[in-house]
């Protein structure tokens, strides 16, 4: 890891939410331990995995092979799964949460963008989504190595984003009909049986996330071209849909009083918090024209 450009992007952070701050700009949250991407190239696609910690201590995990996404933290905190084309093709890794050493290739994916991984509540074995047989289906694998990736779908469609639920025993995930032009929710056991419906939307639902209490699920509905949050109950009653606003990528904090999105922003997109009943959106980063995206709060 390049040292000195860890420290550049860290000055250069703190330094530019201190402006925008002082400048009346959108007041910035604090710095839970959080993990995130950032295109480092300005637009052209090449992104890497950054962390912080209170207060505020910016640090670069994967530099310099490919583009690294979706971080996401094991139980204990102490290991960040992720996806990467740094071998030239999507794959899942895992890498030490503290320093980015460790890293170690677990399977083959579908994508960068579709294979965001999900580990189950016990650490034991982490879901993603694989092309390993033509279409685009939900894996489990064990991440101590033992055995091959479990296939879980077999819908005509694909099927991707994978979120286990805080109790170990569903799988959420996203379905693609018609050629992707519309996308629903389903809910399953973790072996695969049992799928049912959760949405219906004429539009595209996707990117599943569980409540830290299981009792609700975040997601994002785009309609229009327009991306949205929304919030409903777990048992898939529609009436308890609630909007939070425009964004991306749900993330719910630990004690599921709010959630982190990657929102559209000046021609780029920034990460902000939000509260679990959509008040109080304040931007988290402030950082010049680079996308920022896959927001991860540590689950401690």
């Amino acid at each position: 890891m390049n040292r000195n450009r860890w420290v550049a992007s860290a000055v250069l952070l703190c330094c530019l939410a201190l402006a925008a701050c002082a400048d009346g700009g959108l007041k910035s949250s604090p710095c839970p331990v959080t993990a995130f991407t950032i295109d480092q190239d300005g637009g052209l696609g090449s992104y890497d995995i950054y962390r912080t910690s209170v207060p505020c201590e910016f640090r670069q995990l994967t530099a310099g092979q490919g583009s690294s996404v979706s971080p996401a933290w094991s139980p204990d905190g102490h290991t960040l799964a992720f996806v990467s084309d740094r071998d030239g093709s999507a794959g899942a890794y895992v890498m030490n949460a503290v320093d980015g050493d460790g890293v170690r290739r677990l399977a083959l994916a579908a994508d960068l963008r579709n294979s965001r991984p999900a580990w189950s509540p016990d650490g034991a074995f982490l879901a993603f989504a694989a092309a390993r047989s033509g279409n685009v289906d939900p894996y489990v694998l064990d991440v101590s190595g033992g055995g091959s990736p479990k296939r879980l779908t077999t819908h005509p469609g694909h099927d991707f984003a994978p979120a286990w639920s805080p109790d170990g025993r569903h799988l959420a995930f996203t379905v693609v009909w018609n050629a992707g032009s519309r996308s629903d929710l389903y809910v399953m056991d973790t072996d695969g049986a049992n799928q049912r419906r959760l949405t219906a939307s004429p539009g595209q639902d996707r990117s599943p996330a569980w409540s830290p209490d299981g009792s609700r699920i975040a997601f994002v509905r785009v309609s229009g071209g327009m991306e949205e949050i929304f919030v409903r109950d777990a048992d898939g009653t529609p009436s308890t849909e609630l909007s939070l606003g425009s964004g991306d990528m749900p993330a719910w904090s630990s004690d599921g009083k709010s959630l982190a999105l990657s929102d559209a922003v000046r021609g780029g997109r920034e990460i902000f918090v939000i509260e679990a009943d959509g008040t109080g959106r304040r931007q988290y980063w402030i950082k010049g024209a680079s996308d920022e995206n896959d927001p991860a709060f540590h689950p401690g």
